[in-house]
């Protein structure tokens, strides 16, 4: 069940990325689609318990695992036309940037009892964090800029 879920997600990102007009719920799109949730809890369920074995090599090759994504950023955004979550090479981007997301947080600064108090408080940020995304159009909006424009939104 959990892999159909994830599946679908996969085709409704697919069909409103290529066929944004043609989608029989003309307001569901890439960004407003409750498949996303899903797909996303789905593969969250997966990992779980899964991760675990993975922890302690993404702790000893933290530092290469993050050359190697700031090499293969640096390459899609000087090769894709487009930027932001659909972008062409932005599935590759996500898996990277998980990886290492994961890498970081195997650190023994993470285990500090003041991170993990911050750590109690971040989920309520991303929530918080839709309500000043509209601001968005007043900042530069290009390639290089979208890196920087969420350290704006959390200031």
């Amino acid at each position: 069940m959990i892999f159909l879920f994830m599946f679908i997600n996969i085709v409704s990102l697919l069909i409103t990325s290529l066929y944004p007009n043609e989608f029989p719920i003309s307001k569901l799109n890439n960004y407003l689609n409750p498949f996303n949730w899903i797909g996303f809890f789905g593969m969250g369920y997966l990992m779980k318990n899964r991760m675990a074995p993975y922890l302690l090599l993404f702790n000893r090759y933290y530092i290469f695992i993050i050359l190697v994504y700031l090499g293969f950023l640096m390459l899609s955004v000087s090769i894709d036309s487009g930027f932001g979550y659909f972008s062409l090479l932005a599935f590759p981007n996500e898996i990277l940037g998980m990886v290492v997301i994961f890498s970081i947080a195997t650190l023994p600064i993470f285990r500090l009892k003041k991170i993990i108090a911050i750590s109690d408080y971040v989920f309520t940020v991303y929530l918080l964090h839709f309500l000043v995304f509209p601001l968005r159009i007043f900042l530069i909006q290009n390639h290089f800029t979208q890196f920087i424009n969420p350290i704006i939104y959390i200031c």
